[in-house]
């Protein structure tokens, strides 16, 4: 399999974060695979639309890339993420076109799941049993975010990013992909850090939802 990984960076500095990019040098593969970094420069941080539009530009950069470079494959990775070195190897072995690492949301102190299942588009707050039952297994699902997420060529091949009516591309991909009839699932070993401060992230937990620790 010809993968490409696409980080997607931010548009002020740090651009990516130093524990984001060492995990992508890290990510374990038996084959080489190409790692592009999408950025941009700006003065200022752009507002929710404007981050919006930069986000989709640059994943479509991607898309055109694998389109025309002949991968097989492509990993989203956002530029304040934390990856597991086996994420490739998991991600890859999925019987899904989309597969999701299991990461939890940053702004929000409750830093729910990002895992949608079903049409509702707001991040749920999962009971424990659920939680539980879904640890290190892989679930289907209805996708949310680009923090770890591995699109198969054939879905980019009949779909592009968009963003409308301030929904990102990952709502519009999942909802685009789901409705023509592409599998999609999460990886719930795939356990992904979010960065929420200069020393800390976020993991996923199984027992309360996420645990914080430092980087």
């Amino acid at each position: 399999m010809k993968l490409l990984v696409l980080c997607l960076a931010n548009p002020v500095k740090p651009f990516v974060q130093p524990q984001t990019m060492n995990s992508l040098f890290n990510l374990e593969w038996s084959q080489p695979f190409d790692l592009v970094i999408a950025r941009e420069d700006t003065n200022q941080v752009p507002d929710l639309t404007g981050k919006l539009l930069s986000i989709t530009a640059k994943a479509n950069r991607g898309r055109d890339i694998l389109l025309s470079g002949g991968y097989d494959a492509m990993l989203l990775v956002e530029a304040d993420n934390i990856l597991p070195p086996d994420t490739l190897k998991k991600l890859t072995k999925v019987d899904a076109d989309i597969c999701y690492g299991l990461y939890c949301q940053r702004p929000n102190r409750r830093h729910r799941w990002m895992m949608r299942i079903g049409e509702d588009i707001h991040v749920k707050e999962y009971p424990e049993k659920f939680m539980r039952q879904c640890w290190n297994k892989v679930v289907p699902s209805d996708g949310l975010g680009f923090g770890c997420t591995l699109i198969h060529r054939r879905v980019l091949e009949a779909i592009q990013f968009n963003c409308k009516a301030e929904l990102g591309p990952d709502y519009h991909m999942a909802k685009a992909a789901r409705a023509a009839d592409f599998k999609q699932a999460t990886d719930c070993s795939v356990h992904v850090g979010h960065i929420i401060g200069p020393h800390e992230a976020v993991w996923p937990d199984p027992e309360r939802t996420f645990r914080i620790r430092k980087i």
